[in-house]
């Protein structure tokens, strides 16, 4: 008995609610084929619509939840006014239909189509899939609060396309060469995001407010970043160095990101741009490319570097570019072959006769006497004399006679080692809390040294040096 009161009870609840409803259609007729449009909440399409049947679903079906448009075509229309406008392309969801709709998923055929701009913007959407031939409009989905996921076939992603959606986490854009400005801007927990192999442009502010955004694969294929591109995201380091054909990147690109710690440059860089890592306060390592001639206004401004390595190609430094960097320790200039210029209070805030300013002897003078230089602690740096880097440039080292001297670069370090070029060991020294090492190599046979420092999380780091 129990069991057919249950059948029975589902069975009235199952007559209540709005059934599925699939209708095949031509041009301008789904207005007459749907008896109460306001009770259906899922719609699939077959056959033929326009602008007449689009603009019908989005004024009419306000419970409208489901629309499936893979089995329909969308042809052209030209006639009576539809929202200002008397013709409508084929292939072509008109600009604004859906803006603030309840739909909660759409889907789309395979073949060409056009999503207007903000076509679906601040709609109710929670997943959306892009078709390979689509070509979307500006703004197409952007303050779409319940989106969680895109992907998106399209070479193209405008600007402001996915803007403001902030609760979307995961994107994949396996296809698109360029990146709009805005793109993605402020959606705060976006933490995934599959970057096509063959990306060229990231636009504008693109990702600038994703604070969720602790990663990015930068392909070797990019040309360009522009300004803001990245500013106030969750990036924690930054790998340029196979994006050969990066030869700008736009001011602010990377400013204000708090959780970065590592930045590696394109060799093909030129100049740093005005504020490109202003306020990365945890900003520990940056190398510069060789081919940098100029620092940009406020590029390196409140950056949590220790050290920093001017390239022999550095000739400007920028207004306030290197202001409040108070974990500054040591700066090396010894490559410059002449006294950089530079902009106004590029070092304010900076307690700068605590600060090392490692200059060649033949320049020492030029330097004390350089407004702004000449209040460092100045270090001679004989001309002969070699300061080597590791490939990332973390660790520095050189022989001061028989001293050898080695700077960490801020790295946390466990132990340095020393060997000669046959592997034997010569030295090894426990170096936890210290910030460099200065060991006598009177007693090593040879003249060139291996040396490996074992960091923290068990990496290491090595450095190949001779001696005279």
């Amino acid at each position: 008995m129990l069991r057919f009161i249950i059948s029975a009870v589902l069975a009235l609840v199952a007559m209540t609610l709005p059934a599925a409803t699939a209708v095949q259609v031509s041009p301008g007729t789904l207005e007459s084929q749907l008896a109460e449009p306001d009770l259906v909440t899922d719609l699939a399409l077959s056959g033929s619509v326009d602008a007449r049947d689009l603009f019908f679903i989005a004024d009419k079906m306000p419970a409208l939840k489901s629309l499936d448009l893979t089995s329909a075509s969308i042809e052209a229309y030209e006639g009576p006014a539809l929202r200002s406008l008397v013709r409508y392309n084929e292939n072509e969801l008109p600009a604004g239909v859906f803006a603030g709709s309840p739909l909660e998923s759409v889907s789309f055929g395979t073949g060409r189509l056009t999503i207007g701009a903000a076509a679906f913007a601040g709609s109710r959407l929670r997943s959306i899939s892009v078709p390979a031939e689509c070509e979307l409009g500006m703004g197409a989905f952007a303050g779409c609060g319940n989106l969680t996921s895109a992907t998106i076939g399209a070479a193209t992603v405008p600007d402001g396309a996915f803007a403001g959606c902030g609760s979307l986490k995961e994107v994949s854009a396996p296809v698109a060469v360029e990146i709009g400005a805005s793109a993605f801007r402020n959606c705060a927990v976006l933490g995934k995001f599959e970057a096509s192999p063959g990306l060229r442009t990231i636009g504008a502010d693109a990702f600038s407010g994703c604070a969720a955004l602790a990663s990015f694969d930068f392909p070797a294929t990019l040309t360009a970043i522009c300004s803001s591109a990245f500013s106030g995201s969750g990036l924690s380091e930054v790998d340029l160095g196979g994006c050969r054909a990066l030869t700008a990147i736009g001011g602010y690109a990377f400013s204000k990101c708090a959780a970065l710690r590592s930045v590696i440059l394109p060799a093909s860089l030129e100049r740093l741009e005005s504020g490109l890592f202003f306020d990365c306060s945890s900003l520990r390592t940056v190398e510069l490319p060789a081919s940098c001639a100029a620092i940009g206004n406020y590029a390196l401004k409140g950056c949590g570097t220790s050290w920093l390595d001017l390239p022999e190609a550095t000739a400007y430094i920028g207004d306030y570019a290197m202001a409040g960097m108070n974990r500054l320790s040591d700066i090396y200039a010894h490559r410059v072959a002449s006294v950089p210029e530079l902009g106004e209070n590029v070092w304010a805030c900076v307690d700068s006769p605590s600060v090392s300013l490692h200059v060649l002897d033949i320049l020492y003078s030029d330097f004390s006497a350089a407004d702004q230089w000449q209040e460092f602690a100045l270090v001679k740096v004989a001309s002969a004399d070699s300061i080597e880097l590791s490939p990332r440039r973390q660790l520095r080292g050189r022989f001061a006679g028989n001293m050898l001297e080695l700077d960490f670069g801020g790295l946390v370090a466990c132990e340095a080692a020393v060997y000669d070029v046959s592997g034997i060991r010569l030295a090894a020294v426990g170096t936890r809390g210290m910030n460099g090492l200065s060991v006598d190599s009177s007693a090593w046979p040879g003249k060139v040294f291996i040396v490996s420092v074992t960091l923290a999380d068990g990496k290491t780091v090595s450095l190949k040096l001779g001696r005279n």
